[in-house]
């Protein structure tokens, strides 16, 4: 009689389990009010004076991509695990890497030129192991693939004269901009602990201009 029972018990163990992971999936899947679509992320686009001196002025701004395009890649990590999710999830402002050029052209002056940028970077995510790149750009809207392309059209005029002096040419830099975040891993309903993740929304267009 012990013995049909325990089986009877097995039995139904094993029919509930299937109802019981996807409960737990369920529970653990992130709120929708943590989710922050990247492409509306704003960046400051107004201009500023970095570096000047007696014959030349370098002038910077910030420029929000056109287009953002994402690689085909399968990532796996322990996100894809029942129980596993991310919240709060905060834009923690921007940062440029000035080590990376993206393209760099000189303008005449007294003409313009129509830049076509253009690269690609794959997210960084710090200070937790269970999410991936991939998944993290998934929760900002950019689906599933850790390496973003973003590109912009970029029209830059030189100017004959600026503040009073003779321009003789204007150098176009562009630099890759980057939004970061930062966000709360948690398993099963408890924090488990908090992380940073970089992504790239952009470029920093830096103008000198030569007298």
């Amino acid at each position: 009689m012990k013995k049909k029972s325990l089986t009877i018990l097995c039995v139904l163990f094993l029919w509930m389990l299937p109802f019981t992971i996807n409960a737990i999936i369920v529970n653990a899947t992130t709120n929708t009010n943590d989710r922050i679509l990247i492409q509306n992320v704003d960046i400051e686009e107004n201009g500023r004076i970095v570096e000047e001196g007696d014959n030349y002025i370098v002038y910077e701004k910030d420029i929000k991509a056109d287009e953002f395009v994402n690689e085909n890649e399968n990532v796996l990590s322990l996100y894809k695990w029942a129980g596993y999710s991310l919240r709060n999830i905060k834009t923690n402002g921007t940062t440029t890497d000035y080590n990376r050029v993206v393209s760099s052209d000189d303008v005449s002056a007294g003409s313009s030129f129509t830049f076509k940028v253009s690269t690609s970077a794959t997210t960084s995510v710090s200070g937790v192991y269970s999410i991936s790149a991939a998944e993290f750009n998934s929760k900002v809207g950019l689906n599933y693939s850790a390496t973003v392309t973003v590109s912009k059209s970029n029209t830059t005029s030189c100017p004959k004269t600026l503040n009073g002096k003779k321009v003789k040419q204007c150098t176009v830099t562009f630099y890759p901009k980057y939004q970061k975040y930062k966000f709360d891993e948690y398993f099963l309903g408890m924090k488990t602990g908090s992380g940073t993740a970089k992504a790239l929304v952009g470029f920093t267009q830096k103008v000198t201009y030569k007298f």
